[in-house]
Formats: structure tokens, sequence, C-alpha cells
């Protein structure tokens, strides 16, 4: 499935977020980003994205109140959702899985395993070059 809706990215570290969001839109998704829990309920709420990559160490509400607060509502149940933690032990995996998150990618990410994710949640790249 191929969608024009965004990828929502919710993460603090700006750096980390516009470098990310450079990356998918040069790799042809096109990208929304916000910079906390709050905010990144209130956008997926507004607008679903195609696909939520979501930190967990955020200000404000944690990464897993915004999985579990999406989870809850009927416009984001079915939502693909990673955690992008620098949290990677077993515990902390099981932990993102029972929030709700679709999978668990440890930082630094790893690009290959972000982009599979990527590709079968949310189908091609729309800007994609076929």
């Amino acid at each position: 499935m191929t969608s024009t809706a965004p990828i929502l990215i919710v993460e603090d570290n700006l750096d980390a977020a516009d470098s990310l969001a450079a990356l998918l839109e040069a790799l042809g998704w096109p990208t929304r980003v916000v910079h906390d829990g709050d905010a990144g309920v209130q956008a997926a709420l507004a607008a679903p994205p195609c696909v939520l990559l979501c930190d967990i160490g955020l200000p404000g509400i944690s990464g897993y109140d915004v999985a579990r607060r999406l989870r809850r509502d009927v416009r984001c149940a079915g939502l693909p959702m990673a955690a992008m933690t620098g949290y990677a032990l077993e515990t902390d995996r099981q932990e993102a899985l029972r929030a709700g998150f679709d999978v668990h990618l440890p930082k630094p990410l790893d690009l290959e395993r972000l982009l599979a994710f990527l590709a079968e949640r949310a189908g091609p790249a729309p800007g994609a070059a076929s």
C-alpha cells in the first residue's frame, strides 16, 4: 500500500529529527516532525500519518504513552508504529511492544531495518522514481 500521508517523526533531538526527515524525504517519503509526546499524539489524531516513528524518552509524555493513546483511538488503532530509542535492553523492547509499537529500533538506527519496516508498512516511497 502506498500512501500520500506523511511519516510522522516524534523526536526531541532536533538534529536527529531533522536528519531523519531529510533522509526519508530524499528517498521520496513525505514527513512531518514534532518534538514532544503530546504534540505527537495531537498531530497523529489530527491527520493520521502512514507511519509513526517515535522516540521513547520525550518531554511531556513518553513514547510509550504516545503509543498507548494512539492505539486506543479508532483513527490510529492500526497505525504502523516504530519505537526509536536508546533504550535497547530486552526489557525495553518488550515494553515498547506492550505499549503498542510494532517494532523496536535501537539507536543508532539500523537504516536497513528502518527502510524495510517502512517499505513493508507504508509501501514504496510515493516520490521515489520507478
